[in-house]
């Protein structure tokens, strides 16, 4: 989005501005996005886990490597990381949602000055 050399300096100023807003907000999308993939893949080992006899023999991944665990102590960090990843969820959908009323009110603004620049 090029501005036009024969727009207002504020208006350049807006569009500028706008374009930034949007790329954040591509930006906020991508992070929730993959938040959501994570939550998914977590909750469904929650439930694998628990479907489990708790005598069970579970294994973990640390870097390369597979490491034996317990299942209490498996659904134990599975569910702090469940906590982490719904906290992180929660504060990209409201930063995403102050990035589009931002954007919407950019928006209106550039709206209103550009007819008075059309002349």
């Amino acid at each position: 989005m090029s501005a036009e050399p024969s727009l207002p300096g504020s208006l350049q100023e807006k569009l500028a501005r706008l374009q930034r807003s949007q790329q954040i907000i591509a930006q906020l999308i991508a992070q929730r996005q993959r938040v959501e993939a994570e939550l998914q893949e977590v909750t469904s080992a929650i439930e694998e886990l628990e479907k489990l006899p708790d005598d069970a023999e579970v294994f973990k991944v640390v870097g390369p490597l597979l490491i034996r665990t317990s299942k209490e102590e498996a659904l134990k960090s599975l569910k702090e990381r469940k906590e982490e990843l719904e906290l992180h969820h929660s504060i990209l959908v409201k930063q995403e949602k102050k990035e589009r009323d931002t954007m919407a009110a950019l928006q209106r603004e550039i709206q209103e000055e550009l007819p008075r620049t059309g002349s």
